[in-house]
């Protein structure tokens, strides 16, 4: 299956595609679709996986699910050999985050899909106090916290690959520096994403 996402993180763009796809055959293998699964020829995953997943609170509880676990022994070799420090934190973000979409969808982004305006009002889904507390995050776990409350706003639906590319570019971003070109920013793309509908609508 050919995924027609774009990733603008490093560690997906240039590091490892092959993540990629694994990112999202192990999120599959967790869904109801059956008929991707068969088209990928994956195995549905023990319900188990995200039933822990979606309990863990801290981070350092997600490290000890199934879920987390399966994923990162099937990540390629080029992730386990790498050294970066906030690579296991980072997927550990991915995993608790994707275990809590229940529906995908491949047309738009996450940050988009913050700021859809709901039916009949001019007001996005998630207000934008709500969206400034996402970007305002200092920590990992303050970070995953308020991925988590944007999720359920979004009732459990999202591009999961936009999902998981941001999340990669915030550790980018935060570990190291920020890109020069504005545009470019995690936190500026996210803006942007998030106020297309109601600009298309003044």
């Amino acid at each position: 299956m050919k995924l027609e996402y774009k990733p603008q993180s490093q560690l997906f763009k240039s590091v490892s595609w092959d993540a990629f796809h694994t990112l999202f055959r192990w999120w599959i293998a967790m869904s109801d679709d059956e008929v991707t699964q068969a088209e990928l020829n994956t195995r549905p995953a023990p319900t188990v996986f995200r039933a822990q997943l979606k309990r863990a609170a801290r981070l350092d509880d997600v490290y000890l699910t199934q879920g987390f676990s399966a994923l990162w022994q099937a990540l390629p070799s080029e992730i386990h050999d790498n050294r970066k420090p906030w690579l296991m934190p980072c997927f550990a973000v991915i995993a608790k985050s994707l275990s809590l979409v229940r529906s995908h969808h491949e047309h738009g982004s996450f940050a988009r899909d913050l700021g859809h305006l709901e039916e009949g009002t001019d007001k996005p889904v998630v207000s934008e106090l709500r969206f400034q507390s996402l970007q305002a995050a200092k920590n990992e776990q303050e970070f995953v916290t308020q991925l988590s409350r944007l999720l359920a706003q979004l009732k459990h639906k999202t591009n999961i690959l936009s999902l998981a590319d941001d999340i990669a570019c915030w550790f980018e971003e935060h570990y190291h520096q920020a890109p020069r070109r504005a545009d470019k920013r995690i936190a500026v793309r996210w803006a942007m994403d998030y106020y297309k509908d109601a600009a298309s609508k003044a």
